[in-house]
C-alpha cells in the first residue's frame, strides 16, 4: 500500500503546473524569463501555422490578456499540426532563444478548434510587449529590393513606414520566401519574434508574416492579373483545397450585402449567374465608395480562410451603379453550393434562444428546420440584428443572407453557415403589437413618436436602413427623432425578451 501511495506523490508532484502565458512572459531585468527552465503548462489560441516542418515553431495568444508565447520543439512534431484557430493546451519547459521567450513542448493537447482569431494590433514599434503577438504596421515599403532573395532558412529585408525601420524575417516555410519583392506602399502582418544576442535581450525584434495574404495589397512588377470567372476563381481539389491559392486574378460582380469589416472591406459580389465570391482586405478600402448593387471588376489574389475562398484586392473599378440584386435562392441547409451566395432559409425554432447573445457583438446561433437539420447563423456585430433580443419563432422563420464557412481542416466540407442579413418572423410585427397591446404614433412623424403599453420596454433604438444607429431612448413617450432627415428608419426594442422592429417613416 505504502508503494502505491509514494507513487502517487511522485506522479502528482512532477505533474505539469497550469501557468498564465502571462507570467511564462514576465523577464528579468537582462531579458531573461524569470521562470526559465521550470516545467509548466500554457493555454491559448494558435495564431500561426508551423514554422518548423519536422519540429514545431508556432505562436499561441491569451486573448484576454492580449499576450502571446512562442511554442518549439526541436524534431519531433507531438502528432499536432499547428492550425490557425485551434484552443490547445501545450506542456513543456521554459525557455528563450536568442531573446524570443519558447515553451519547449513535450505535448500538445487540443481542446477546441475553429474559434475566431482577433485582429492583428495595429503598431508601430516593435518591443517585448508584442513579442508572439499577431500584428500589422501599415503603409510600409522595402527600403532596399537586393534584400528581397531567397536563400537557406529565410533572409531579412528591411521595411520603412517612413518613421521607423522594421526588420522583417521571410521565412523558408512560408509562400512569400519563392515571390518576388513587393512595391509599392502596403500593410504587412505577422507573428512578433526576436533574435538578440547580446544582454539585455530587449533588441532584434522582427516581424514574421506567415503568408502572402499577410502583405495587403502584394502588388509586384510584371504581375498579371488572369480575367476568370468566378466558378473558375473558387476551382478546388477533392479535399476542398483551392487549386489557385494565391494566384493573380481578375473577377466581376455585383456587391450584395452590406461591408462587414468597417475599417476594411469583407463583402460578398455576385455574377449574373448567382455565382458569388467573397472579398477581405484588412485595411483600407482602395477608394472604393461602398454601395450594394454597385458593380465592380477586382484585380487581386485568390486566398482560403477556413474554408471559404475568397479574393484579396489590389484594385477595385466601378462598373455601374445601380444594378439589379441576384434573387435569394431558397435552400433547405448551406452547403458548399451556397458559399457566398444569397440564399434564405425557413427554419421553425431555435436549438436555444439564450445563443442569440444580442450584445452588440458577433455571436452563432443554431436554428432547426421543419426536417430537424441544424442551421447555423452567423449575427455579425456590424447588422443591427447583434444588439436585438431573439425574434419570435412560434410560427417559423426566414432568414437570409450569405452562404458562409468556417472550417479549420482539409477537408473543406463543414462549417458551413448562413451570414445573416435579415430575419422575418413568420410571427408578424403587427401580431406582435396586438399581443402586447402596442400603439406607436404618429407614423409618419415630424419630431416626436410616441409609444404606448403595460409592458416593460428595453433596447430602444433607431436605425437607419443600413442598420446604423441613429439614436437610443428610455422615454417611450418623448422619442425625438427631430435630428433625422427625411426617410424610412427602423424602430427597434425588446418587449419580453421578443425582438421587434417596426418600420418608422420621417416626414
Amino acid at each position: 500500500m505504502i508503494k502505491y501511495i509514494l507513487l502517487f506523490l511522485f506522479c502528482a508532484s512532477t505533474a505539469f503546473a497550469q501557468t498564465p502565458i502571462s507570467d511564462a512572459r514576465a523577464v528579468d531585468a537582462l531579458g531573461y524569463p524569470v521562470l526559465d527552465g521550470q516545467t509548466m503548462t500554457l493555454e491559448g489560441l494558435v495564431i500561426s501555422e508551423n514554422f518548423r516542418p519536422g519540429g514545431l515553431t508556432f505562436a499561441i495568444y491569451d486573448e484576454a490578456n492580449t499576450i502571446g508565447i512562442s511554442i518549439f520543439s526541436l524534431d519531433d512534431d507531438l502528432g499536432y499540426t499547428p492550425t490557425i484557430g485551434d484552443f490547445v493546451s501545450v506542456a513543456g519547459t521554459l525557455g528563450q532563444f536568442r531573446g524570443l521567450c519558447q515553451l519547449v513542448a513535450t505535448s500538445v493537447t487540443v481542446e477546441s478548434t475553429g474559434n475566431p482569431v482577433p485582429d492583428p494590433t495595429v503598431v508601430t514599434t516593435l518591443d517585448e510587449a508584442v513579442e508572439s503577438s499577431l500584428v500589422v504596421i501599415e503603409d510600409v515599403s522595402v527600403v532596399d529590393e537586393a534584400q528581397w532573395e531567397a536563400g537557406g532558412s529565410g533572409f531579412n529585408v528591411d521595411m520603412t513606414n517612413g518613421t521607423s525601420t522594421f526588420q522583417i524575417r521571410i521565412d523558408s516555410d512560408v509562400d512569400l520566401y519563392d515571390l518576388a519583392v513587393p512595391t509599392g506602399t502596403f500593410d504587412i502582418v505577422g507573428i512578433v519574434g526576436q533574435f538578440d544576442q547580446t544582454d539585455p535581450l530587449f533588441q532584434g525584434y522582427q516581424l514574421l508574416p506567415r503568408s502572402m495574404s499577410d502583405v495587403q495589397p502584394y502588388i509586384f512588377d510584371g504581375i498579371t492579373y488572369t480575367a476568370l470567372s468566378i466558378p473558375e476563381a473558387k476551382e478546388t481539389d477533392s479535399e476542398g483545397v483551392s487549386t489557385r491559392d494565391g494566384d493573380a486574378v481578375q473577377v466581376s460582380g455585383v456587391i450584395h450585402g452590406i461591408n462587414f469589416r468597417p475599417s476594411g472591406l469583407q463583402f460578398t459580389i455576385i455574377d449574373e449567374n448567382a455565382n458569388g465570391i467573397g472579398v477581405f482586405l484588412f485595411d483600407g478600402q482602395l477608394g472604393l465608395d461602398f454601395a450594394e448593387g454597385k458593380a465592380i471588376s477586382i484585380d487581386g489574389r485568390i486566398d482560403q480562410f477556413a474554408g471559404l475562398i475568397q479574393i484579396v484586392p489590389d484594385a477595385i473599378t466601378t462598373l455601374a451603379e445601380n444594378q439589379g440584386l441576384t434573387p435569394a435562392q431558397n435552400v433547405v441547409v448551406p452547403s458548399e453550393a451556397t458559399e457566398s451566395a444569397h440564399i434564405e432559409i425557413d427554419v421553425v425554432e431555435y436549438v436555444d434562444d439564450t445563443q442569440w447573445l444580442g450584445d452588440g457583438t458577433s455571436f452563432n446561433v443554431q436554428f432547426l428546420n421543419a426536417a430537424g437539420d441544424t442551421i447555423l447563423a452567423r449575427v455579425d456585430n456590424d447588422t443591427p440584428f447583434s444588439s436585438m433580443g431573439p425574434l419570435a419563432t412560434g410560427g417559423g422563420a426566414l432568414l437570409t443572407g450569405i452562404g458562409g464557412q468556417f472550417d479549420t481542416s482539409a477537408p473543406f466540407d463543414a462549417g458551413y453557415q448562413i451570414v445573416l442579413l435579415n430575419m422575418t418572423s413568420l410571427v408578424s410585427t403587427e401580431d406582435i403589437l396586438n399581443k402586447y397591446g402596442i400603439e406607436i404614433y404618429p407614423n409618419p412623424v415630424a419630431d416626436v413618436l410616441r409609444m404606448n403599453t403595460d409592458y416593460p420596454i428595453q433596447k430602444l433604438t433607431i436605425l437607419n436602413l443600413e442598420g446604423k444607429q441613429m439614436g437610443k431612448f428610455s422615454d417611450i413617450q418623448n422619442i425625438n427623432l427631430a435630428h433625422l432627415n427625411p426617410g424610412q428608419y427602423l424602430l427597434q426594442f425588446e418587449i419580453e425578451n421578443e425582438g421587434v422592429v417596426v418600420p418608422i417613416i420621417k416626414k
